[in-house]
């Protein structure tokens, strides 16, 4: 392995919430790049004089091909939307020494539970779905043959609860931090 990739191991940038709309921006574009690049091929198909039939079957091929490439995108989305998660609450929400020796999503929200954090019981069941979906995508992926079931819309929505579960912990930080700083 080389060293340079052994060194992330010690690096001390830690994610935030940008991260998490960067990551599902850059999922955006690649969606986008990959249905232009199909149009692409459509309309050099479309120049080489085939039949009307010939034409739409290999439409529907191309157009099909980057349908189902698309769910890799949201697969990985969501694997990398929960990893910057969890690295958010061990970094910034918990004690720096406590969170290496957390595994899971569900650990971590155990450990701010008990560092007296309150998250909605909706909301904590709601992200522990999306950790077994993400878990069943990682240990048992469906077919690269498939369609894949993870689309963008769905992406969206784990996003903007990852994002609205950040701003409640920081709003109960800085809540924190101003009445230790009165007492």
């Amino acid at each position: 392995m080389r060293a340079e990739l052994k060194q992330i191991l010690n690096s001390p940038h830690v994610p935030d919430e940008y991260d998490l709309s960067r990551t599902l921006h850059i999922a955006q574009n690649l969606n986008s790049g990959r249905h232009e690049l199909a149009s692409k091929h459509q309309h050099e198909v479309e120049k080489q004089g085939l039949t009307e039939e010939q034409l739409w079957a290999y439409a529907d091929d191309i157009h099909w091909y980057a349908f189902e490439e698309t769910f890799f995108i949201w697969h990985f989305c969501l694997w990398r939307l929960q990893a910057i998660f969890e690295s958010i609450i061990s970094s910034r929400f918990l004690d720096p020494n406590q969170h290496k020796s957390l595994r899971g999503l569900k650990a971590r929200l155990t450990a701010l539970r008990k560092e007296g954090y309150k998250i909605e019981d909706e909301d904590f069941k709601e992200l522990l779905e999306w950790g077994k979906i993400r878990n069943q995508f990682s240990h048992f992926p469906p077919s690269s043959h498939g369609i894949g079931p993870l689309e963008q819309s769905d992406i969206i929505e784990y996003h903007d609860l990852c994002r609205k579960i950040c701003a409640i912990l920081t709003n109960q930080k800085e809540a924190r931090s101003l009445t230790s700083r009165s007492s």
